[in-house]
């Protein structure tokens, strides 16, 4: 009993002795303080802490502030910026919607040539698509941002607003204008599909004498939406109402402004020869 007691006695002095020496450590800390360099860029003393001659009190500001122990906030790093680099994807178009979620960008996978239709949140070549602007998309591969934009070409001129009751794009028509008549249930079903549809057919620029004219459509299934369109294999569209299809992007804004007409009239270039198909869209 009197060894357990000497040892208790010798612990609670070795505790009082560390005790005392941390406490007179971290005083003699706090009397004397470096200069500080003020904003303006000159010397000025630092304000000398002592302790109170109440309690044995400290402040402790002064170290807080100089954050001494490193307990400060990290600083926020900025955000990633995106990088531009060769992915074997290229941008095609973007359509913008009333919202992000309702945008779309018109991507085209160079090693299989293969376009679709992409969204915020869609993958491809291993990559996602995490934002669609005017003309640019941006994609996370990894831990990397990638910016792909359209290509340097002049963007198309903004379109008009889709002709009103007073209008018809029926006015004007040739003769021997196919006329197709088709539901708009089952064209907001072929919208919902258009990543489908864009991924089976090859779609490539229709250039006359350098100039853009139209996009010529291939790999198109018979049988298809597209097909019971009245389009075929080879056809060059165009003009959409009159209006040129000089890329994939104006295509996209043509897209955008006359999905919910109710007529369209679409001009292709079939074997050499010009020919119109009328669209009527039942309500």
């Amino acid at each position: 009993m009197d060894r357990l007691a000497r040892i208790l006695i010798v612990a609670g002095g070795l505790a009082a002795v560390a005790w005392c020496g941390v406490g007179f450590a971290y005083r003699l800390l706090l009397v004397s303080l470096p200069v500080a360099v003020t904003d303006s860029g000159s010397v000025e003393a630092a304000a000398v802490v002592t302790p109170s001659s109440q309690g044995g009190e400290v402040d402790v500001a002064v170290i807080l502030d100089r954050d001494m122990f490193r307990s400060a906030a990290p600083v926020a790093k900025a955000p990633k910026r995106p990088e531009r680099r060769d992915i074997g994807l290229r941008l095609l178009g973007t359509v913008l919607g009333a919202d992000p979620a309702s945008s779309r960008a018109i991507i085209l996978e160079e090693r299989t040539r293969r376009q679709g239709l992409y969204q915020i949140g869609d993958r491809i070549a291993g990559a996602v698509v995490v934002n669609i602007l005017a003309r640019k998309v941006v994609l996370r591969l990894g831990e990397r941002l990638v910016e792909l934009q359209v290509d340097n070409a002049p963007a198309p001129s903004p379109v008009a607003p889709p002709p009103g009751p007073a209008t018809s794009a029926a006015a004007g028509l040739s003769a021997g204008t196919e006329v197709i008549s088709v539901s708009r249930h089952r064209v907001s079903n072929a919208i919902k599909m258009a990543g489908r549809i864009l991924g089976s057919l090859k779609v490539t620029p229709y250039e006359e004498n350098g100039v853009p004219q139209g996009l010529r459509i291939s790999g198109l299934k018979v049988g298809s939406f597209l097909h019971q369109m009245g389009l075929r294999n080879r056809d060059v569209i165009l003009e959409v109402n009159g209006e040129p299809l000089t890329g994939m992007e104006a295509a996209a804004q043509l897209f955008a402004k006359y999905r919910d007409s109710d007529e369209a009239t679409v001009t292709v270039l079939r074997r050499g020869e010009r020919k119109q198909i009328h669209y009527r869209i039942r309500r």
